[in-house]
């Protein structure tokens, strides 16, 4: 009975999975419908069909240096072929190939002298500490010791400006004159040694030349002038440029040990491609890592296939080709500290260690928590990677019991330390604290329940832990003390974010000092009145100030500042309203409670959630700020409102608590932490609105979702795999694999658990569904036809015409289905973020029971794999929001757990049909790598009507003609080039940034821009005007002379109400109507009977750029000149 429910719910499973991943990933289509490269495509196989040929047929002794050329001919080939049918070139192609070949061996000479010097810094490391290593494990550990032992070079010399060229040329001699001979040694491995690697199938071949084809393809979209990904040309890849221009490093910020690293590129090189080579480049040495640690318990086969489903996979492999972050780098460093860790369990025998068994178990959890120190310094994520070590250890010294109460402990500190600012996670009125104290409480018990038996591991225990804790702390401390220097006091914030340079945007109260209890209190007055609807006129403003001046006291108690408020309120209804808004103040104030000084039910709630919002952050208010906020509830109508009328009240409510209430001290504590929301339970509901953070909660929630309740976590592994929540970005798409072969991690023997784990999934995928479709259009088939339509995108070609009909029947088929769960639902819907936690926490203890009971038949080494995997992966799953790249490390582990299910599935699953389990497997890494591979032969960032163009071409003409990066920014996008040189024409002129890729571009933009890619700056401060004109005077007044606007920043806006929609279109129409602004440059182009056609760079296109009229072309950005006249 076993085999026949494994037999249909795979079928039932497998279909599901590959017609919903076809249908919401539309460039599949294209790739293998279009064929838009076909001719490349042919070519370069044919090539590889060839080497392999060869390869199997000659007898060929492999060596690193074939693998490298073989390569570089792929690149050349790829080259010719592309650039002769684009027409990059007026005349041949061929003529530029020397130029190509000789530039991208300087690239690659320039990344691997970098590489080979950190790896130099790393011997001297391992030789002071004696760490014994396999020969082969030896140059990985060796690499990820020298960059935390550069870091801690380089970070002094940057702070004091001391990054002078010859300075870092010396000083990368020194390693290598005590490391020459084995650094040679090393050389000669990597490019003259032959592989030792015996593959008994052919398929492996296959899968390894796939990667070649994809690698070669990769290596020339990494060689650009600038970087064109939006991280890495606002953040990293920024950040790096101005260390290099500075000769020193950026005052505040976070640690940016990555950037840090790669500024050597244009330091010791004067390239900046070097620079952004090194972080593509950081895939190689993730590869290298991951097929050692793979090779600890899989074949070279299996190994192999592990490395090229990471390679090709398209999130992976978009940070190697076109994004250059930080979090290959820190991928690279998490897994070598695990195989550092895993090393004792290879088979090479070590004398050493041996005669010292202990004193090198010591030594590995040192470097191990030094290595997560510095990959702390190169992304805070790593706060999980310590989490994931200590649970390793727990479970070592304590066994699973001892695990999950270290795990639920360092869970509740990361609530303790507000991680649910971090996660973002909506709390409602619930602390933090209950969260930390339910989490914390429960890992007490199991570390309790631990400990009999055990008592005599605890010294060994502490010994470790403080390894790994120590070391940590101790490399990341000089960033900490950096930060903290810039800062007057001393904060957990301010060890971990330096006090930033970056312009501020002061009101004129602000910018003459720190305003005084009247002033504040002045302004709660008249905004009482503004919050009834009536506002004041200067000369009413006059008559105001002079009769609160005569009233108010500078420190009154409660009672005192109620009677002044009362006294000063009436007195201006008298004195200085005009008859009208005398009536109008009269009628609000007669519709409130009869009390004036007392709240009703709802409001008494709403205050109480605001002031336990303030304590959660240490901020305790007095009596005083109380009675204000007080006042203020009872003067805003929340209740009687419209959804969109109340947000309104509410976003004005945020402004005037933290600009009226909150005392300056308090408001900059408030404001260096980073926000979370701020929540009123009115009209028995929770309105939950972006009184605090909703920049945050449009930029980061939009790949987790805007579910409420428990479907927003539980619908993540669908999200995930159908990139339903930011669609069509091949740079979130993770593959189907992960999806489809989920059931088999928790089938067992017994039919019964299976026939839960299946009901259990099925149940998952309809509540998935269920998510995706607003309830109003659920019962109208047409509009739901429509919007799965508008889902799919544009797809093209002949599988579009098949399977199209099949993908819309399926998911109308599903939208039926989950109608039947529609009770249950709206259940989990409701549930508060308090009993969501409970319920995941639940579901996480049962997976791992399920799972934990068939460890056993895993290999050790993989074993701690697994459990450092779920480790970083659960709490990426509570705190990452659904962000693909922080959760690089557990999608790397569990490839390798694929890949040693597909030999040992009859293991983990006992009566499965075991042939027939691994022919399907191995058709869907066949389907999986295939259709990965296809998509290098699609471009990723333009639309489907030139889904041929994988190269830019003014790269390919930078990468193969002596032209520099002004050049070929005036082809990449002319107008853009214009407005950059008009913005770096003053250098006190200061920049009002919304969006765009331009920051990197701006020189000294660390000093002179502001961002506000979301409009929170835009809407906190306009809140408060009544004519938003006013926000373009406050611009010009803190010495703004421009506004560069992205055209399509709406388009990352995937919330609800749309409220990034709203804010930027409310901005855009105020900076066309005011005189002050005046739009000077833009790259958007439209209709012009004069000009029909314009050439830019190698195309024509047609029209004119231009401010207004019927768009030929989309633009992306804007840019407006500011003046007083």
């Amino acid at each position: 009975m076993n085999k026949q429910i494994l037999l249909a719910f795979g079928i039932v499973w497998t279909i599901l999975v590959l017609i919903g991943y076809w249908g919401f990933h539309p460039y599949y289509s294209v790739a293998l419908g279009d064929l838009p490269n076909l001719r490349l495509f042919l070519t370069l196989a044919i090539l590889s069909g060839g080497a392999w040929w060869v390869y199997r047929t000659k007898k060929v002794e492999l060596k690193g240096w074939m693998i490298y050329g073989f390569v570089l001919l792929l690149q050349s080939v790829t080259f010719l072929v592309y650039s002769s049918g684009a027409d990059v070139f007026k005349e041949s192609p061929v003529a530029h190939l020397p130029y190509f070949l000789g530039y991208q061996l300087f690239l690659h000479g320039a990344v691997l002298y970098l590489a080979m010097v950190q790896i130099a810094w790393g011997e001297l490391v391992l030789r002071a500490l004696r760490l014994p290593l396999a020969d082969r494990h030896r140059p990985i550990a060796s690499l990820a010791l020298g960059l935390s032992v550069s870091g801690l070079i380089l970070l002094p010399l940057a702070m004091n400006g001391w990054l002078i060229p010859g300075l870092l040329w010396g000083i990368s001699l020194v390693p290598i004159v005590f490391t020459y001979r084995i650094l040679w040694n090393y050389l000669k491995t990597f490019f003259t040694s032959p592989i030792q690697v015996k593959l008994t199938s052919w398929w492996p071949s296959v899968a390894f030349l796939m990667m070649l084809i994809a690698m070669a393809i990769n290596h020339i979209n990494a060689v650009k002038p600038f970087p064109t990904g939006f991280d890495a040309a606002a953040l990293y890849m920024n950040s790096s440029h101005l260390i290099a221009q500075y000769q020193g490093l950026l005052q505040g910020g976070q640690a940016m040990a990555w950037p840090l690293f790669t500024s050597l590129g244009e330091l010791m090189f004067r390239s900046v491609s070097v620079s952004i080579l090194i972080s593509h480049m950081a895939m190689l040495a993730c590869l290298w890592v991951l097929y050692r640690l793979g090779r600890l318990f899989l074949s070279p086969s299996l190994a192999i296939l592990a490395i090229v489903t990471m390679y090709l996979s398209p999130a992976f492999s978009f940070h190697a080709a076109f994004d250059a972050k930080v979090d290959l780098g820190f991928l690279f460093i998490v897994l070598t500290i695990l195989l550092i860790l895993l090393d004792r369990q290879s088979l090479a025998t070590r004398p050493t260690e041996q005669s010292h068994p202990e004193k090198s178990d010591l030594l590995a959890w040192g470097v191990a928590g030094w290595l997560g120190g510095y990959a702390f310094s190169v992304k805070y994520t790593a706060s999980l990677v310590m989490i994931g070590l200590l649970v390793l250890l727990f479970r070592r010294f304590l066994g699973w019991r001892g695990a999950a109460g270290v795990f639920l402990v360092a869970l509740g500190a990361l609530f303790v330390v507000g991680i649910d600012q971090f996660g973002y996670m909506e709390l409602n009125s619930v602390s933090p604290r209950i969260f930390a104290a339910i989490s914390g409480g429960l890992g007490l018990g199991f570390l309790a329940w631990s400990l009999p038996g055990h008592t005599d591991r605890l010294g060994a225990l502490s010994k470790r832990s403080f390894l790994i804790l120590f070391p940590a702390l101790i490399a990341f401390s000089p960033w900490a003390i950096k930060n903290a220097m810039e800062h007057d006091g001393i904060q957990l914030s301010h060890l971990l974010t330096g006090k930033s340079r970056t312009p501020l945007l002061q009101t004129r109260d602000e910018s003459k000092g720190a305003d005084s209890h009247v002033v504040r209190h002045k302004r709660f007055i008249i905004g009482s009145f503004e919050r009834m609807g009536v506002y004041f006129d200067r000369e009413q403003e006059g008559v105001a100030d002079q009769i609160m001046s005569g009233i108010l006291t500078e420190t009154p108690d409660a009672e005192t500042w109620s009677r002044e408020y009362e006294m000063a309120r009436d007195l201006l209804i008298e004195n200085a309203l005009y008859p009208e808004q005398r009536e109008t103040v009269r009628n609000r104030l007669a519709s409130l409670t009869a009390d004036p000084g007392e709240l009703d039910p709802q409001q008494v709630r709403g205050l109480e959630l605001i002031l336990g919002k303030f304590e959660q952050r240490g901020i305790l208010l007095d009596d005083a700020q109380k009675s204000l906020i007080q006042n203020m509830l009872q003067t805003s109508d929340l209740v009687n409102l419209s959804r969109e009328e109340r947000k309104q009240n509410l976003a004005r409510l945020r402004g005037e608590i933290l600009d009226q209430v909150l005392t300056d001290r308090q408001r900059d504590q408030y404001t260096g932490m980073k926000k979370g929301s701020l929540e009123f339970a009115l009209d028995n509901q929770v309105v939950a609105s972006s009184l605090f953070g909703g920049a945050k909660r449009e930029e980061i929630k939009r790949y987790l979702g805007f579910e409420k309740g428990a479907p927003l976590y539980l619908s993540l592994p669908y999200d995930l795999t159908m990139n339903v929540n930011v669609p069509f970005s091949r740079y979130l798409d993770i593959s189907f694999l992960f999806l489809l072969l989920l059931p088999f991690l928790f089938f067992r023997r017994r039919p019964w658990v299976n026939i839960l784990v299946a009901f259990g999934l099925l149940l998952g995928w309809l509540i998935s569904v269920r998510s995706l479709y607003p309830t109003e259009i659920l019962s109208n088939t047409e509009a739901l036809t429509q919007m799965i339509q508008m889902q799919m995108g544009r797809p093209t070609g002949i599988l579009a015409n098949i399977l199209s009909p099949v993908f819309i029947g399926l998911q109308l088929l599903m939208i039926k289905a989950s109608s039947l769960i529609a009770p249950l639902y709206s259940w989990l819907a409701d549930l508060s973020f308090l009993w969501t936690f409970v319920l995941l926490l639940g579901g996480a203890g049962l997976a791992t029971y399920l799972g934990a009971r068939k460890m056993g038949v895993l290999p050790e080494a993989l074993q701690q794999l697994v459990v450092f995997a779920i480790t970083f992966g659960g709490l990426w799953f509570l705190v990452g929001n659904g962000i693909i790249w922080y959760g690089f490390a557990f999608f790397a582990l569990m490839i390798l757990l694929l890949a040693w299910m597909i030999e040992h599935v009859d293991q983990w699953i006992p009566d499965v049909p075991v042939k027939w389990t691994r022919m399907w497997w191995a058709s869907a890494y066949g389907i999986s790598l295939s259709l990965c591979l296809s998509l290098f032969f699609v471009s990723a960032i333009q639309d489907q009507d030139r889904a041929q163009m994988i190269f830019q071409s003014p790269f390919l003409k930078y990468a193969s003609t002596p032209i520099d990066a002004k050049a070929s920014m005036q082809m990449f996008r002319p107008y853009m080039s214009e407005a950059i040189d008009k913005m770096n024409e003053d250098m006190d002129a200061r920049i009002y940034r919304i969006g765009t890729h331009l920051n990197y571009y701006i020189q000294q933009n660390d000093r002179r821009v502001l961002e506000d890619d979301n409009l929170d700056v835009y809407k906190g401060v306009s809140a408060k005007m009544r004519d938003k004109e006013e926000f373009i005077r406050l611009l010009i007044d803190n010495g703004f002379k421009y506004v560069l606007y992205n055209i399509n920043i709406a388009s990352t806006d995937r919330t609800p109400e749309q409220s990034l929609t709203r804010k930027a279109d409310e901005l855009v129409q105020v900076l066309y109507r005011s005189k002050l602004a005046n739009p000077i440059f833009t790259d958007n182009f439209i209709e012009d009977p004069a000009i029909p056609r314009t050439k830019v760079g190698d195309q024509y296109w047609n029209g004119k750029p231009g401010f207004g009229g019927n768009v030929t072309v989309p633009g992306t950005f804007l840019l407006f000149e500011l003046n007083d006249r």
